[in-house]
C-alpha cells in the first residue's frame, strides 16, 4: 500500500481541469472512491495509484505523500 497525498491529487486534478466524475471515469474507478481519496491522505493499493496516475498523465510518485 502506498500513501496517497490528497493535496497532490487535488492539485493535479485542478491543473488538468478534472472533476471527480471525470477522473473516476478515466481511471475506471467510482466517484465515491475518488472523493474518499480527496478527503485526506490515505493509503491506496498500487493498482489504484497506477490508474490515477495514468488517467492524470503524471508519474505516480507525484501523487505520493512527501514526493513533491
Amino acid at each position: 500500500m502506498e500513501r496517497l497525498s490528497s493535496k497532490a491529487l487535488r492539485d493535479v486534478m485542478i491543473a488538468k481541469c478534472f472533476g471527480v466524475t471525470d477522473l473516476a471515469s478515466r481511471a475506471g474507478l467510482t466517484p465515491v472512491i475518488v472523493s474518499k481519496l480527496l478527503k485526506s491522505d490515505s493509503t491506496c493499493r498500487l493498482p489504484t495509484l497506477s490508474k490515477l496516475a495514468k488517467a492524470l498523465q503524471v508519474d505516480a510518485t507525484k501523487l505520493l505523500v512527501n514526493s513533491n
